[in-house]
């Protein structure tokens, strides 16, 4: 029995004793706790670093932009206190001070006012240029044209009323040339038939106001006087509107196209003028000189 409760005593002393100590693993658990400390410091400082230079450098942009703001606020407020300090009378610098309660400035009220100037400058510039107006009739008229168009019949009878100047060919459309036409889809097909609509009816409105502007041609023509030739240019400038929507709507035409034709020929095609077709008649000889020119660079460059 004895034997036995000392052997029990024995075991459990054995059960709940400590775990006997590991050799180094107190220096390995130190050492890489450290390694881990130091790894995760110099990252961080190494993000820091970095955000500071982009908070730098965005900062740098903010305090310029700002600064030529506060440029321009100064120099009109600056302005506008030198217009008062010049329009004072001495009447009221000798005015008692009571007249005149002093008062702590406000660091944003110049900048406020400034800007108030520059708005009123703008509103001032915008209202300086005065619009026609007609009747509310001819304007109803006008808006109804533009808001909903004409019918098919409406404009089939102006056009026939209007036609196209017999002595000039440059009301016509331009045609796509036949090789070009070769490249093209169904779709822009579609759209250079639809285009072409648009530019006949131009080249009828212009046909229409060439009439009139030839009439005050004439009357200039044979008396030439300051109210005549404004007259003149009072008639040209509706041509020269109308002529340049017509001439954008080839551009349009022509850079629409593009796409479909080899990257070679977009940059060849600003040096083709239009004419009766839309990339010049020219342009079939002068693709192929160039192509020829191209070719013969690449044969006798240096290998």
């Amino acid at each position: 029995s004895n034997f036995s409760r000392s052997h029990q005593h024995e075991v459990q002393s054995k059960i709940c004793s400590p775990p006997l100590p590991i050799p180094g693993i107190d220096r390995y658990l130190i050492s890489s706790t450290k390694t881990r400390h130091c790894n995760f410091s110099c990252a961080r400082s190494r993000t820091e670093r970095k955000m500071g230079r982009v908070t730098k450098k965005v900062t740098r942009k903010h305090r310029k932009k700002l600064h030529k703001l506060l440029q321009l606020l100064d120099s009109s407020s600056e302005s506008d206190v030198s217009s008062l300090e010049s329009t004072g009378t001495d009447s009221d610098s000798d005015a008692p001070l009571s007249k005149h309660p002093t008062q702590v400035p406000d660091p944003g009220s110049s900048q406020d006012q400034g800007v108030q100037n520059i708005l009123q400058f703008l509103g001032n510039q915008a209202s300086a240029i005065k619009r026609p107006e007609v009747s509310t009739d001819v304007a109803a008229l006008i808006s109804e044209f533009l808001l909903k168009g004409i019918d098919k019949e409406s404009r089939k009878t102006t056009l026939e009323s209007y036609p196209c100047l017999a002595n000039c060919p440059a009301l016509q459309p331009p045609v796509i040339n036949p090789e070009v036409r070769s490249c093209l889809s169904t779709n822009a097909v579609k759209e250079d038939t639809f285009l072409t609509k648009l530019q006949l009816q131009l080249a009828s409105g212009i046909s229409a106001l060439a009439v009139g502007f030839d009439k005050q041609y004439e009357i200039t023509k044979s008396n030439s006087t300051d109210e005549t030739r404004a007259d003149l240019e009072r008639c040209c400038a509706p041509l020269k509107i109308i002529a340049d929507v017509f001439h954008a709507i080839s551009l349009h035409h022509r850079y629409s196209i593009l796409p479909f034709l080899d990257g070679n020929v977009r940059k060849f095609s600003d040096t083709c003028p239009i004419d009766e077709f839309l990339f010049g008649k020219t342009f079939p000889d002068q693709w192929k000189s160039a192509s020829e020119a191209q070719r013969l660079g690449f044969s006798i460059k240096k290998k």
